[in-house]
């Protein structure tokens, strides 16, 4: 459901500069910090999507629509989407852009999240 408008312009967009763009993508219960893109530069230099199998904190909750949250930006952005081969969060991670990635294992290596990967194996995802 849309906020009010006001001069065509909804409360939300008015607090927001011209230049950036709202979409509506449907959720349950969104923590886009959680189920979003991680964007990736190529070996070829171009952009892509990086996509983290969002599982809602290890089965904890639904999320048919929040999983697809990094598909759909990455479709609307018309940018390719790699998969990680992980399920976990996106916000569960943090990375400098120079290939250091800082994770808390138990995030990682946990049956409710990718069972059957030992530390290596998610480390090499």
């Amino acid at each position: 459901m849309s906020a009010p408008s006001c001069n065509g312009r909804s409360a939300e967009k008015r607090k927001l500069s011209d230049s950036v763009e709202v979409w509506d993508i449907p959720t349950e219960n969104l923590w886009c910090r959680d189920a979003g893109p991680i964007f990736a530069i190529r070996p070829d230099g171009k952009l892509a999507v990086s996509h983290i199998q969002f599982n809602g904190w290890g089965r904890k909750q639904v999320h048919r629509r929040d999983s697809r949250i990094a598909a759909e930006v990455a479709a609307r952005l018309d940018l390719p989407l790699i998969s990680s081969g992980l399920k976990g969060e996106a916000g569960g991670v943090e990375q400098d852009g120079h290939g250091l990635l800082i994770a808390h294992e138990s995030s990682w290596v946990n049956d409710n999240r990718n069972s059957g990967l030992d530390r290596a194996e998610v480390e090499a995802r």
